[in-house]
């Protein structure tokens, strides 16, 4: 981490006026002392909470709770670290930052190394493919009617099928055996070091700013996975990254597609639609969405996953965590077609050009997934207002109120009727995740917040009473995670009873001569966690489950903080941001 003294700080405050910085993300207008607008850090759309003083040059949003100085304000609206915020505002202000002090020079210089390495193994890669070593991934490139200015666009390569060809390619350049492991270009084994990709076609993934910072790799053959992604590195995170960013960033549109595979993006790209990105090979997180809304501001997202279950599940898992965000969302499914490449190759660019226009709200698409899974089932139509009526609770209600008509008119159920279901529905039903409700958890005095106790006991009953969930969620969650005194005990236990019975865990099975214990037993089994199907449950397991772990490692950093110990913050808080939404 750089550091800069307090001198240095105060010359790039100074030079940064927080009212005009504030207005070149959202539009001010003065009221008495302060200026007021829609907060540009959650995306409010029409509630003006976002506050800014120009005399103590601090801002506060009094919806999102967001506040602070300058500093504070670009990391939060960019998405930025601190040292990457000071950066970004003396670039602004054109303040010329003093050199960082020795701390930081090595991690910088590893960092420096590794792009290079991966801009020298993209070079590599991409000269194999040309040349007669790269035949085979050329024919599969020729079938797939990838053409030869999206292969050179891309720089698309080809890693031979040899043990240590990229390694000793490398190592005559002068970079070192550190340099190329902690960069993921090759991996240490008992006879030494070895490619880490070999015999697949490769994708290099750029950064925002055009450097190589990782590779994909897709097989020819059943050995190994099918794609093979990069490990974390100090330049790379799956998490945050999006294949074709790079690209897809300086296109003018209204919006950006975002779809699975790199195969798709290529596809697309050809077919004109060059605003498309994927996440790579993982679940659409949080990260993701921050990145969405820093470099395709003002653009809509259109998710664009598979048309089978597992792309659906996807979508729906990313639904939330998007909207979570303030991104503005919407999906589409293609019809005839399992993905965007075999859509263009079945009715070309100007059919994907009238489906696009398609796309729908997440709500519409949310329901017509109901809707479809209630054809042939004998209480279908009740099936479908019930799920749907979860869908629509907590909407805003002028919008609640035109799906009501449209749900009532689809089914010939009268408007009161649905109207009356939703009345009698209990309002904490999870927004967004089709049907499973969370009951609020009885008061217990403890300092931890009450949304993690709610996390804690969901997580407790599922464990001690469902038999598909409950091993990887053992395998998941750690006892220690869980801060609560009384209910790490309790978890510790089920647990023990879990791994040893293999049978669900009764109340009466853990309560003991303790009060406490017995408290906590009952807060655990009274109002249960209400879910309509495993799938819906995994979703909302994975939920709860983020936020255990997050908490878990707030709860270290803190302690952190008390000894004062650098290094352990710094591991944490990349932790901390490095937290997958997915993990069952």
């Amino acid at each position: 981490m750089a550091f800069y003294s307090d001198e240095t700080l105060e010359a790039v405050q100074r030079g940064n006026d927080i009212v005009e910085v504030a207005s070149l993300y959202t539009k001010l207008r003065q009221q008495g002392g302060s200026f007021r607008g829609l907060c540009p850090i959650h995306r409010d759309k029409n509630n003006p909470a976002f506050s800014v003083s120009p005399d103590t040059q601090m801002f506060h949003c009094f919806s999102c709770n967001a506040g602070g100085n300058v500093f504070k304000f670009i990391m939060q609206v960019e998405n930025l670290g601190f040292v990457d915020a000071v950066v970004h505002l003396a670039k602004r202000a054109r303040i010329e930052l003093p050199e960082e002090r020795k701390e930081d020079s090595g991690l910088k210089k590893l960092r420096e190394v590794i792009y290079d390495a991966n801009a020298k193994a993209a070079r590599f890669y991409y000269d194999c493919l040309v040349q007669s070593t790269g035949e085979q991934a050329r024919t599969y490139l020729l079938q797939r009617r990838i053409k030869n200015s999206t292969l050179k666009k891309f720089g698309l390569g080809y890693a031979p099928d040899e043990w240590s060809v990229l390694y000793k390619y490398l190592k005559g350049l002068g970079f070192s055996d550190e340099t190329l492991d902690r960069g993921g270009l090759v991996s240490k084994n008992k006879n030494g070091y070895i490619d880490k990709f070999r015999n697949r076609l490769m994708f290099p993934i750029f950064d925002a700013m055009n450097r190589v910072c990782g590779f994909g790799g897709r097989s020819f053959d059943d050995n190994g996975p099918k794609y093979l992604n990069s490990p974390e590195t100090p330049v790379f995170s799956k998490n945050r990254n999006l294949f074709a960013l790079n690209l897809a960033r300086k296109i003018k549109a209204n919006e950006v597609i975002v779809v699975e595979g790199y195969m798709d993006v290529l596809a697309l790209n050809q077919a004109g639609f060059e605003c498309t990105v994927a996440t790579l090979g993982t679940a659409t997180g949080k990260e993701h969405a921050r990145a969405l809304n820093q470099f395709f501001r003002g653009k809509t997202a259109i998710l664009l996953f598979d048309s089978d279950r597992a792309g659906e599940s996807a979508a729906l898992r990313a639904i939330p965590i998007l909207q979570r965000e303030n991104t503005p969302t919407k999906l589409l499914r293609l019809q005839g077609a399992k993905d965007p490449d075999e859509f263009l190759i079945n009715f070309g660019a100007e059919a994907f050009a009238d489906a696009l226009r398609l796309a729908m709200p997440p709500v519409e698409y949310q329901l017509k997934l109901l809707k479809e899974k209630s054809v042939g089932n004998e209480d279908g139509v009740r099936s479908y207002i019930n799920d749907a009526a979860a869908v629509i609770a907590e909407l805003d209600p002028v919008e609640r109120d035109l799906h009501i008509i449209n749900i009532a008119k689809e089914t010939g159920v009268s408007v009161d009727a649905i109207r009356g279901k939703l009345e009698n529905m209990d309002t904490t039903v999870l927004p967004m995740v089709n049907t499973e409700a969370f009951f609020t958890t009885p008061k217990i005095k403890t300092d931890i917040n009450e949304g993690i106790m709610k996390a804690y006991r969901n997580i407790l009953y599922i464990t001690a009473t469902h038999n598909v969930f409950y091993k990887a969620i053992i395998d998941t969650v750690k006892p220690e995670e869980i801060l609560y005194d009384a209910f790490r005990t309790l978890y510790s236990d089920i647990c023990f009873r879990r791994n040893r019975n293999n049978a669900p865990v009764n109340p009466k099975d853990l309560n003991s001569e303790d009060k406490d214990n017995q408290d906590s037993v009952s807060v655990i089994f009274t109002n249960p966690m209400v879910y309509t199907n495993d799938e819906a449950l995994r979703l909302a397991l994975n939920h709860e489950i983020y936020f255990i772990k997050k908490a878990y490692i707030e709860h270290q950093i803190t302690a952190a903080k008390s000894e004062n110990d650098e290094k352990t913050l710094n591991l944490l808080g990349l932790a901390r941001r490095n937290l997958p939404i997915s993990y069952i």
